[in-house]
């Protein structure tokens, strides 16, 4: 998706972009509060999308692949997967409507996250961050580098 797109899709998209880079609005408008969490929550969707497309590329996979190595997504909770590393997922492409679950690869189940991390309030963001995809085209790429 190109920047056009991308700005079609997010409302507030010049201002989104400028709260994610951290960045001073090229416009001086002063926003009403409304107006401010409707960027915020604009923002939040943008880097979504920013997101899903950085892990749908060789260093996002990569970057993917480390973590996943290193079990930073946790293990799988079946005692036949022998802690199974796991990988985060979302179970559905549309924002918010899905909260994130890890996925395990030996046995291809879908579970929620331990406890820990279901405290965190961006998880309904970071399901839509991590969307469906990446699990199909991971799994495909760690077949091409071998077992974990």
């Amino acid at each position: 998706m190109n920047r056009g797109a991308r700005a079609a899709q997010v409302p507030y998209y010049d201002y989104a972009l400028d709260l994610i880079l951290d960045a001073d609005s090229p416009n001086n408008e002063i926003l009403t509060e409304e107006q401010h969490e409707l960027v915020e929550s604009a923002a939040e969707m943008l880097y979504g999308l920013i997101h899903v497309r950085y892990i749908l590329t060789s260093r996002g996979m990569a970057a993917m692949f480390e973590k996943f190595k290193n079990c930073e997504f946790g293990r799988c909770p079946r005692v036949l997967c022998n802690g199974q590393p796991c990988l985060p997922i979302g179970t559905s492409d549309v924002p918010r409507q899905a909260t994130v679950k890890i996925f395990c690869p030996k046995c291809c189940d879908i579970f929620y996250p331990r406890s820990k991390y279901q405290a965190r309030r961006p998880r309904r963001a970071r399901a839509r961050a991590l969307g469906s995809s990446p699990r199909v085209l991971f799994r495909g790429s760690m077949r091409r580098s071998g077992p974990a």
